[in-house]
C-alpha cells in the first residue's frame, strides 16, 4: 500500500464564515476570501508541492485515499473548520485528485501555540475496508464511554 507523508506549517485560518461579497467596478458581485485565507492557501500549496516533488517525484493520488492527520492548533480552533482549507490545499497542490475521494479520515488535535499539521495519505481500495474489524473496533470504543 502506497502512502505519502506531509508537514504543513503556518497558522491555519478557518474557512467557516470567511467568504466575503465584493462588488466589481462594473457592478457585478463576486465572492472572495480574506487575505489571511488566501495567504495560507498559497503558503500551504508551495509547501505541499515542494514536498511532493522532492520526496515523491511529483506523483500524487488519482483515486480514493485514506487520510490521517495530527493538527497542532490553538485551543479555540475546531477541526471541522480547518479540515476544509487543508483538504482544498491537498487538491490544488496535486497531492490528491479530488477532496471528495477522501474515504477514511482520522484526525487528532493537540493543543499548541505553534500551528502545524502532519498528514499521512494512503491509497485506498474497497478491499482495504473490513466491516468485521470496523465493527469490532467500534464496539470496543463504545464500551469505553
Amino acid at each position: 500500500m502506497r502512502y505519502l507523508n506531509f508537514i504543513v506549517e503556518g497558522k491555519i485560518p478557518t474557512m467557516k464564515n470567511q467568504q466575503r461579497i465584493g462588488i466589481s467596478n462594473t457592478g457585478k458581485r463576486y465572492v472572495y476570501h480574506p487575505k489571511e485565507v488566501e495567504q495560507y492557501k498559497k503558503d500551504a500549496f508551495y509547501q505541499l508541492k515542494d514536498q511532493l516533488n522532492r520526496n515523491y517525484q511529483g506523483e500524487g493520488f488519482d483515486g480514493k485515499v485514506s487520510l490521517s492527520a495530527v493538527y497542532f492548533l490553538k485551543k479555540d480552533k475546531d477541526l471541522n473548520n480547518v479540515n476544509a482549507i487543508v483538504w482544498d490545499c491537498l487538491q490544488v497542490a496535486g497531492v490528491i485528485a479530488n477532496d471528495s475521494e477522501i474515504i477514511v479520515n482520522r484526525e487528532t488535535k493537540v493543543e499548541s501555540d505553534e500551528e502545524v499539521v502532519y498528514l499521512r495519505i494512503k491509497s485506498y481500495t474497497d478491499s482495504d475496508f473490513n466491516i468485521a474489524t470496523f465493527m469490532r473496533n467500534f464496539e470496543e470504543e463504545l464500551a469505553t464511554f
